[in-house]
């Protein structure tokens, strides 16, 4: 599961970052309709990965 959660995370996190390279809004912290979804899919994978990796570690 980890090792998929962690795809699941660099995906999100090269969709953002495709997304804020080419929208001026998402870019200066202003996040557009279309980049909500994607920030958000991104911070809340990048969370549950992090989780994942304390559990781990205990």
């Amino acid at each position: 599961m980890a090792d998929d959660l962690h795809t699941r995370y660099m995906h999100a996190s090269d969709a953002w970052r495709a997304h804020r390279k080419g929208c001026s809004p998402c870019g200066s912290g202003q996040h557009c309709p279309d980049g909500i979804p994607l920030y958000q899919r991104f911070v809340d994978l990048q969370d549950a990965f992090l989780r994942s990796l304390r559990t781990r570690s205990r």
